[in-house]
């Protein structure tokens, strides 16, 4: 039987679930770019906490993921996409990053992130989405929608309509 996916603004209560799927899921990143500093890391996720928007993706009563993102005056920048290993590889990514651009067409608003060079899953998937790398540096590309898909995707011309939801 298919299980559904849920997908909800995050509240106190998810926000020590999300802290351990970030150590866990971006721990070789951050220590690549910059080192890991557990007690930085602590303080640096509550500041982000109260700045960011966060939904929390739930398989059943349990929290698999998380999105973060801010809402800037033209854009939308995805700070992260976040599944537990075990739910990867199954469409949810795509899932989530629609919600993403569907939330940025709503606004006319551009979608912007960061990827590290190495993390080749997150490359493909931006890249099926249309995503470009307009600023490379040695540890993170800065991508953006390209421009035809912003007029197309972002601006309406063409809109998709709203993601269902998934199911596992």
């Amino acid at each position: 039987m298919n299980s559904p996916i849920t997908v909800l603004e995050a509240s106190e209560e998810h926000k020590q679930r999300v802290f351990e799927l970030h150590c866990e899921l971006f721990h070789d990143e951050i220590e690549d770019r910059w080192g890991w500093d557990e007690q930085w890391q602590k303080e640096n996720f509550s500041r982000e906490w109260k700045r960011d928007d966060f939904e929390v993706v739930k398989h059943k009563d349990l929290v698999i993921g998380y999105l973060q993102f801010s809402t800037e005056s033209d854009h939308i920048y995805l700070h992260n996409i976040a599944l537990d290993s075990d739910f990867q590889g199954k469409g949810l990514g795509s899932y989530l990053l629609e919600r993403i651009i569907k939330k940025a067409q709503n606004l006319c608003a551009a979608v912007e992130l960061s990827v590290h060079p190495r993390n080749k899953v997150a490359l493909k998937l931006y890249e099926k989405f249309d995503f470009e790398v307009i600023r490379s540096e040695p540890k993170t590309y800065l991508m953006r929608l390209n421009n035809k898909s912003l007029t197309r995707q972002v601006c309406g011309i063409a809109r998709r309509s709203a993601p269902s939801n998934p199911t596992l």
